[in-house]
């Protein structure tokens, strides 16, 4: 489970505090959440927004990029909201959305079992004449789906910062 994390999620668990109840906390974060125009959407927009769901048991936000482009893997924030002595915890992690988690995981799966079935191939002869490209596909195919998921998290890695910012602000 933990190699699926490291595959999917964009950051471990996170936690933002505030000193004061739950309720106050999610009425502050429910507040800054826009509900993207029909317009914004078509046209364009320069602003982008945090659009997402707020309750104390439940936390989901995203960063709605009014360009369209590359919303497919972005991250989304999954918490939930607890207290602890005055003070209220938001916990959870920026992650892809569990839709996008199983459609390009079935493809990286399907390039991990391929490359080592070419390994296994290559080292038990079954390959042929052909033994070495199966030793060196085999681990190429694997890191090539290994290096797309890292790539397509590196190039939502700002969506982190900028989703983190929002939630600090309101949670200070």
């Amino acid at each position: 489970m933990n190699l699926l994390r490291l595959l999917f999620d964009y950051t471990g668990p996170v936690e933002f505090t505030r000193h004061g109840s739950v309720e106050t906390s999610v009425k502050a974060l429910a507040a800054i959440i826009h509900q993207p125009k029909i317009s914004a959407m078509l046209v364009g927009s320069k602003e982008d927004l945090l659009v997402g769901q707020v309750s104390s048991g439940f936390v989901k936000l995203s960063r709605f990029r009014t360009s369209l482009k590359g919303d497919v893997f972005k991250p989304y924030f999954y918490g939930e909201f607890s207290d602890s002595r005055g003070t209220s915890i938001l916990s959870g992690r920026f992650t892809m959305q569990p839709v996008w988690k199983a459609l390009l995981g079935f493809p990286v799966l399907v390039f991990v079992v391929v490359g080592i079935l070419l390994v296994v191939m290559g080292l038990t002869g079954l390959g042929g004449p052909t033994q070495v490209a199966y030793l060196v596909g085999g681990p190429f195919l694997i890191v090539v789906a290994f290096g797309f998921v890292f790539f397509v998290k590196w190039l939502f890695r700002a969506d982190v910062s900028w989703l983190s910012k929002r939630i600090e602000d309101v949670m200070r």
